[in-house]
């Protein structure tokens, strides 16, 4: 496997696990989860450090049922793939440049 291949793979696992996570909670906070719930609790609590810089940029509307419209939980998933996708642009480069200027 090359080294661009491996780091990529490590960047898309990371970027898609938090992806998930983050749209998990999305979901489960736009149906009106059980914030009690232990899964519910277990995902609420994993992904507040996710949110954490992208809080207030937003008002979150709450509508009758308890279903919440977390708009900074969007935000964050196309800021977190955007960061994603740069880092894989720029470890193609880095990488790229480096095993070129390595070859004889």
């Amino acid at each position: 496997m090359s080294k661009f291949k491996m780091v990529n793979a490590i960047i898309d696992l990371v970027i898609n696990v938090t992806v998930g996570l983050l749209g998990l909670r999305f979901i489960m906070k736009l149906f009106g989860a059980n914030p009690s719930a232990p899964f519910a609790d277990w995902i609420y609590g994993t992904t507040d450090s996710l949110l954490s810089p992208f809080r207030g940029i937003f008002t979150t509307p709450r509508l009758e049922g308890g279903i919440i419209l977390e708009l900074s939980t969007i935000f964050a998933i196309i800021i977190y793939l955007m960061v994603g996708y740069l880092l894989e642009w720029t470890m193609y480069f880095l990488i790229d440049s480096t095993s070129k200027g390595t070859k004889k």
